[in-house]
């Protein structure tokens, strides 16, 4: 099995139907770099509604595409982010990413979720969550974000620049 580099949000998702040279070619290097990508189940229904739903399934074909799901036992924390991006289907991209340490793959669209306002989940819990709060979040990792400068989720420059 090949280790998930990249997770896909719906609009890269809809990008990628829409015949994305941008998507395509990232999805390339994943597959050259011996990597997988995966895009949530929500970002791939939402998609679908968007954009040519064979199209979409054709994505989920790809080579290095791989399948991927939350446990029901995560619903407090896609609850929780949820409540800080406003989408169900970015929420669970953005999990899916933390959990496999790779990437969110978004394509500008108007309605882009920044993925980068999680730096504030970080900044509000210093170097880390205690063991409390990653349980009240819902979460077991230590990782709740990304890089405060580059978006890069494993990224550890936690500097005010």
């Amino acid at each position: 099995m090949r280790p998930i580099h990249l997770v896909l949000d719906t609009s890269a998702v809809i990008a990628y139907a829409r015949g994305s040279e941008h998507v395509g070619e990232t999805l390339t290097q994943v597959l050259e770099n011996d990597a997988a990508f995966t895009a949530p189940m929500t970002a791939l229904a939402v998609a679908a509604t968007h954009a040519d739903p064979a199209l979409v399934d054709l994505l989920t074909k790809h080579e290095a595409f791989q399948p991927v799901e939350l446990e029901w036992t995560r619903w407090p924390a896609l609850a929780a982010t949820i409540g800080l991006l406003g989408r169900s289907d970015a929420a669970e991209a953005l999990l899916v990413a933390l959990d496999f340490d790779g990437h969110v793959g978004q394509c500008a669209s108007s309605d882009d979720v920044d993925y980068r306002y999680v730096r504030d989940i970080k900044r509000s819990w210093g170097n880390g969550p205690t063991s409390d709060q990653r349980r009240q979040a819902g979460d077991s990792e230590d990782d709740a974000g990304s890089c405060v400068h580059c978006s890069d989720i494993r990224c550890n420059d936690r500097s005010e620049r």
